[in-house]
């Protein structure tokens, strides 16, 4: 976990630069705190309590002050990369699993698409057997029927390209912002 004192520190350097309470508490809980502790760690330094961890240490000499220092911002500075490593690894994942589900929404689109030129086809099939037999009585389906079922088709069709072009979008933009 993080180091107390480099906590501390971090607070009472934000709280020098006039940062508000609920960006520190955010910060903190960003680092991996939890509310309580967030909140508890501002107050407790607003109120000049931070003495507790900077009088653990026996040795006042400044080589050793120095050594600690050195030693708190390497840690700082680990922990830092760590969370950048992370952060890195979530975005990742999530453009990923983004485009992941762009191509399975392109594939099921297309899936779509096909069946939909399929029942086209077995209409104008059915359209094109029923003309060609001569029946003078009226036929169960008028044409009017066919071209409105026809016409419904076609903005299906017309709808699920918009759709997969808008997922298109999506992706080049999430692909952008990498």
């Amino acid at each position: 976990m993080v180091n107390e004192k480099v906590v501390v520190d971090t607070i009472n350097r934000m709280l020098e630069a006039g940062i508000d309470d609920s960006t520190i508490i955010s910060t903190l809980k960003d680092i991996g705190l939890d509310d309580d502790s967030a909140k508890n760690l501002l107050n407790k330094t607003k109120a000049g309590g931070d003495d507790s961890s900077s009088s653990s240490g026996s040795d006042n000499s400044p080589e050793s002050k120095e050594n600690y220092e050195d030693d708190d911002e390497l840690n700082d500075l680990k922990n830092v990369k760590d969370e950048l490593e992370t952060q890195g690894q979530l975005r990742e994942l999530h453009d990923a699993t983004t485009h992941n589900m762009l191509n399975e929404h392109y594939d099921k689109i297309n899936e779509i698409s096909k069946e939909v030129e399929n029942v086209k086809k077995s209409v104008s099939d059915s359209t094109a057997r029923f003309n060609s037999q001569d029946f003078y009585k009226k036929p169960a389906v008028d044409s009017s029927s066919i071209e409105d079922l026809n016409a419904k088709i076609d903005a299906l069709s017309s709808l699920m390209k918009q759709i997969l072009e808008v997922n298109r979008k999506v992706l080049t933009e999430l692909e952008m912002k990498k």
